[in-house]
């Protein structure tokens, strides 16, 4: 069989894959093509009019919830997945000094699959933006963040 060179896009992404990804920043995710499956470049974080940021969690009990919102045809029709080699929570109440201002930040609490190195998140998207689908806490998050 004939091996091929990756192409640019490849690379970057490849690339990309490897560095910490913060709302509105680019991250691979896979979705569904013709027959396969697809790694293509998106934005975290879906842009709305009413605040300022982005929404990167789509809540499932909110996004499931009946009646038309912002998550019901994406839901249906655009699925994705995200990887991580893990994420990172605020904790609900513990404070740190950030090492950058000085100043009391809440504490970050890292989280991943034990027995692995990668954690798929399940995620919708539209026009090039993803978010990552969220549902309450479990056991092991629930003492950090609801």
């Amino acid at each position: 069989m004939e091996e091929r060179s990756a192409t640019f896009e490849e690379r970057r992404l490849a690339k990309a894959a490897l560095r910490e990804v913060y709302p509105k920043g680019e991250a691979p995710v896979l979705v569904a093509g013709s027959n396969r499956l697809e790694v293509k470049a998106m934005q975290w974080g879906y842009p709305v009019s009413w605040q300022k940021g982005v929404v990167f969690n789509a809540r499932c009990e909110k996004a499931l919830a009946p009646g038309s919102n912002m998550w019901t045809d994406s839901l249906r029709l655009r699925r994705c997945l995200g990887h991580a080699y893990g994420f990172y929570e605020p904790h609900n109440t513990e404070t740190t000094t950030s090492p950058k201002t000085g100043k009391a930040i809440k504490a970050q609490y890292r989280f991943g699959l034990p027995g692995s190195d990668v954690v798929f998140m399940a995620g919708v998207y539209e026009d090039g933006h993803f978010s990552i689908v969220t549902t309450a806490a479990n056991r092991w998050m629930q003492p950090v963040h609801p």
